[in-house]
């Protein structure tokens, strides 16, 4: 598994470095030069950002509160609750709310989607709405 936190750096990459790496890896040089400021100038490290693995991902029970939530997505799931998902716009609440809505319905759920978090308000509602 890999937890190495990836930095874009936007100071100038070594171009020696830079073009070893487009040569070695079979990449234009401007990817490699993306992949330097990102720290990633081994190999190995370039091989794995550019071909993930789900089995590298953290285990999502790493975050706070992951537990708490299983559980209540399963006694939803079990006492027929309506689900409501709350998502944003930008590229990870739209797939997340997406993902976890396909998976519900498939479980023949009932399922609702709110995405005002793409507002400051709708912030500001979100954050009231899980403080209850």
């Amino acid at each position: 598994m890999h937890t190495k936190v990836i930095r874009y750096n936007p100071l100038p990459a070594e171009r020696e470095i830079c073009q070893q790496l487009a040569m070695e890896m079979k990449i234009p040089y401007g990817v490699a030069v993306l992949l330097c400021r990102r720290g990633l100038t081994e190999r190995e490290s370039v091989s794995a950002f550019l071909h993930p693995q789900l089995a590298d991902l953290p285990s999502p029970f790493l975050m706070k509160d992951m537990t708490k939530a299983v559980d209540m997505v399963i006694q939803a799931s079990m006492e027929q609750w309506t689900v409501l998902i709350h998502g944003d716009y930008d590229v990870d609440g739209i797939s997340g709310t997406a993902l976890l809505s396909l998976f519900l319905k498939n479980l023949n759920r009932d399922v609702q989607q709110d995405r005002s978090a793409c507002t400051w308000r709708g912030m500001i509602v979100n954050r009231l709405i899980s403080k209850e």
